[in-house]
């Protein structure tokens, strides 16, 4: 099943186990259970479950209905609802545990459908705001796992929005300048770091910095903390001088 559908979760189905064996055919269709109080009924869509968990017999299932202890495997349209989820038909014995489960199936439509630009809900063409995962995105991902990018600089520098978050270090061997422009968002964050002998001095452009007691970075190795509180002012501190 390559086409996503709409599946059915209870939070509150506990595990259960089989109080009749199922055979490792895809004609098996009828699972018998001790108790599934609290499971999907499949009323309205289907549901996934799972026998034998963690080992070697496992085999996730696509049920179209329960009725009482009883559940039925889906069987419709050609896709038979045995060994879903990369898991191999297997036959389970009585005490067999079962579990309602959600599947890596799932998580895949759900990214397929992230990744789309075109087709979703059916529209043809690209939906609003949907693009693939640019450049940016990743970078902000990275970012929130919270592993910063060391950005290495030669010569003077202006920042840019994808700087945000980052290090950036200026190895430079004659005095040098780190410009913050205007239109980078409230909230901006980032790291200067003089590597090289020439001194760095953090200029506005179109932008307020306030800092003590001044904007250049005292030696080799110093380093400050930009922030952008909005309004195109910013907090420049770290270990800085005149």
């Amino acid at each position: 099943m390559t086409t996503p559908i709409a599946l059915s979760h209870k939070g509150a189905a506990r595990s259960a186990v089989l109080s009749a064996s199922l055979a490792a055919s895809t004609a098996a269709l009828t699972i018998t259970c001790d108790d599934l109080t609290g499971w999907p009924t499949g009323a309205t869509v289907p549901f996934f479950v799972c026998i034998g968990r963690g080992t070697a017999l496992e085999e996730k299932i696509l049920c179209v209905s329960r009725s009482g202890n009883v559940l039925t495997v889906y069987n419709s349209g050609g896709t038979n609802g045995r060994a879903f989820d990369d898991t191999a038909l297997a036959a389970h014995a009585i005490n067999d545990a079962i579990e309602h489960t959600n599947t890596a199936l799932e998580a895949q439509w759900a990214n397929d459908h992230y990744m789309a630009s075109t087709g979703i809900h059916g529209v043809v063409g690209a939906l609003a705001g949907a693009t693939a995962l640019a450049a940016t995105d990743a970078a902000v991902l990275l970012k929130a796992n919270l592993v910063a990018t060391v950005n290495a600089k030669v010569a003077d520098y202006t920042l840019v929005a994808g700087d945000s978050g980052e290090v950036i270090t200026m190895t430079v061997g004659s005095a040098n300048t780190l410009t913050i422009p205007t239109g980078l968002a409230a909230g901006f964050t980032a790291v200067i770091v003089q590597l090289g002998a020439g001194q760095t001095t953090i200029a506005a452009s179109g932008t307020t910095l306030r800092s003590t007691p001044g904007l250049k970075l005292r030696a080799q190795y110093s380093m400050a903390t930009v922030i952008h509180l909005g309004s195109e002012v910013y907090i420049v501190a770290g270990d800085l001088s005149a």
